[in-house]
């Protein structure tokens, strides 16, 4: 459990409970609670928020696509080389 005041350290956590007034909300992300209009985002300005996030604000069409894990295609035993020194 951690109560804090510094939204550095609140990046590290990974579920949130919200308590105001009469009310408990829980959130499974920092990302989540921020969409929400709860007290949290009114306290943080945008650009903390871009500070916070740098990697939410980038274009995904701009970024590379993870390159495919694929096998090798499989050597017949005549095939393989001795490579021993």
């Amino acid at each position: 459990m951690l109560s804090e005041h510094r939204l550095e350290a609140m990046l590290e956590c990974q579920s949130f409970l919200v308590i105001e007034g009469s009310s408990v909300k829980p959130y499974d992300t920092i990302q989540k609670l921020l969409n929400e209009s709860s007290l949290l985002k009114q306290a943080i300005s945008s650009a903390e928020r871009v500070k916070l996030f740098p990697l939410h604000r980038r274009n995904s069409s701009k970024r590379k696509p993870r390159p495919k894990i694929t096998a090798l295609q499989e050597e017949a035993e005549e095939d393989v080389q001795d490579t021993r020194l």
